[in-house]
């Protein structure tokens, strides 16, 4: 929810749109203070690696459920 709201922010641009400047790494289109708020919202290493670890799981076990 609160990505959305900070998303909304930039009603200009799609996601596609901020993640292309974002990799290009457009200083222009983005102050520092735009970016410093990304980064708190973004999910650190920790947080992705358990959720991909989840995710794999549930579809190592869906997919064996109808294997069987």
């Amino acid at each position: 929810m609160v990505i959305k709201l900070f998303l909304l922010s930039f009603s200009a641009r799609t996601n596609e749109e901020i993640v292309a400047i974002i990799l290009k790494g457009d200083s222009k289109a983005f102050d520092v203070d735009v970016l410093k708020a990304f980064i708190k919202i973004l999910p650190d290493n920790t947080e992705v690696s358990y959720k991909y670890k989840d995710l794999i799981s549930l579809y190592n076990s869906t997919a064996l459920a109808e294997g069987y």
